[in-house]
């Protein structure tokens, strides 16, 4: 940190780009500061990015008609820039009745260094914390999951949206995983040993190799001829309940936060499906719980064999999503 504050990017004194470099070079997934006395207080921004909340500028407060007690979520990125710029344009170029469940944006800057969006701030949890912390039992989780697909559906997928698009697989899913795995054995030396391994058992199942996977969708027309998307509509890109804010008093009222904005074929429309896989990952894969750390893993490496048992630890939470995820629409 000190060598990042001694370099002319650091000497405004913000410790917000000495962070990011040292998260971004080193093994550390998230920094997370619980310092109510800080005028910033640092969020999950996503992959790149640093977010935090601040208190809005007077010039901002006159032009928007701000609260000036209120205060402004800033996103900002330096390395990775790209990602964000895309985020940032996807945003401003959405259609008036769309907007209204996202933040409303204050300011921006795509051509700055580093890349910055300023939004409003909500004062209000995401799905995921409101579950996790057993503020809300499976009943109203649903009801809240139900307005957001009824949005979605009416406003960003088809028909009014409907946009006819030659898509491969290749470009939609394929290209992103091959370069997460690669990123992945960067980040992981444990990650780069076993994704050469062929053979898996897992809580006592037996599971081929993902990469060997990917390679028979790959190489099956078959498959690919039911993968591919007969069309294409704006998406959110990233819908896990980590990115869905709810006001607990009115259900109705929800922003969906950090969209991926272009998709990986640097589209600007992709295939539904992905944000309902996510909301499936949530709940049938509980990644709620595996990101907070609410599991217990154990493993056995070998050559060609790896054994693991994963387990998500018991709580009141994981028997609301179990509810959510046999309630969900068909």
């Amino acid at each position: 940190i000190r060598r990042e504050l001694e370099t002319e990017s650091g000497l405004d004194g913000s410790l917000a780009k000495a962070i990011y470099k040292l998260c971004l070079n080193n093994f550390i997934y998230y920094v997370d500061f619980e310092d109510e006395l800080s005028e910033q207080i640092f969020l999950n921004g996503g992959s790149f990015a640093v977010t935090r909340v601040i208190d809005a500028s007077s010039n901002k407060v006159e032009e928007t008609g701000l609260d000036s007690n209120r205060k402004v979520i800033r996103k900002e990125a330096t390395e990775g820039k790209d990602k964000l710029i895309n985020e940032i344009s996807w945003m401003v170029n959405l259609p008036a009745d769309v907007k209204t469940h996202f933040p409303r944006i204050i300011d921006y800057n795509i051509k700055s260094d580093p890349v910055y969006i300023e939004m409003e701030y909500y004062p209000m949890k995401t799905l995921r914390r409101l579950l996790l912390d057993s503020e809300i039992s499976y009943k109203e989780a649903s009801i809240i999951l139900r307005n957001v697909f009824d949005f979605l559906f009416a406003k960003m997928y088809p028909p009014k949206y409907l946009v006819v698009k030659k898509f491969s697989i290749d470009d939609l899913y394929i290209k992103r995983i091959n370069d997460r795995i690669i990123l992945a054995g960067e980040k992981s030396s444990a990650f780069k040993r076993v994704s050469s391994i062929k053979n898996f058992v897992i809580n006592g199942k037996k599971i081929s190799n993902l990469i060997d996977g990917i390679k028979k969708i790959k190489n099956s027309k078959e498959i690919q001829k039911k993968l591919i998307p007969p069309y294409a509509s704006l998406i959110h890109g990233d819908l896990h309940f980590d990115n869905i804010l709810v006001n607990k008093k009115d259900f109705a009222d929800f922003k969906l936060i950090d969209p991926r904005g272009k998709m990986y074929n640097g589209e600007d429309y992709g295939d539904y499906s992905y944000d309902l896989g996510k909301v499936w990952h949530s709940l049938n894969g509980l990644y709620d719980f595996i990101h907070e750390g609410n599991y217990s893993l154990s493993t056995d490496i070998k050559e060609n064999l790896v054994v693991a048992n994963l387990a998500i630890l018991p709580s009141a939470a994981l028997a609301e999503y179990s509810k959510i995820f046999l309630n969900l629409p068909k």
